[in-house]
């Protein structure tokens, strides 16, 4: 009797973990079609108001749910001519998105690079 109950949570586990994969794989897959990236930075620019580009994205699970973007540029800003990064990661709250919320919890640059402009006192 108690092998049969550990068996039965061992096949529910495994199952659960199967479901999980196929779920992040399925995830990433929608996520490297050209429309879905395109509407993604169109959104992502018009909230921010900057023009953000990306060559292309991924889907982070290694330190909870996440996009990373790579080879990335914002820029129209009266202060900062443009702003690039070779990888930016965003990582969501997977609490708050579990009730609905889509709540940014951590950012990352690697490589960040800055360019202004200088403007001369007379």
């Amino acid at each position: 009797m108690v092998f049969l109950k550990r068996r039965i949570i061992l096949i529910t586990l495994l199952l659960l973990l199967v479901l999980a994969v196929a779920s992040a794989l399925m995830l990433n897959t929608f996520l490297q079609k050209s429309n879905v990236q395109s509407y993604i930075l169109k959104q992502a620019s018009s909230e921010t108001g900057y023009d953000i580009r990306a060559d292309r994205m991924t889907i982070h699970l290694r330190k909870g749910l996440g996009i990373g973007l790579h080879e990335v540029t914002v820029s129209e800003n009266a202060e900062i001519k443009s702003f690039a990064a070779s990888k930016v990661g965003v990582y969501f709250s997977i609490s708050k998105l579990l009730r609905g919320n889509l709540d940014i919890d951590r950012i990352f640059l690697l490589q960040p690079r800055l360019t202004l402009d200088i403007l001369q006192e007379d």
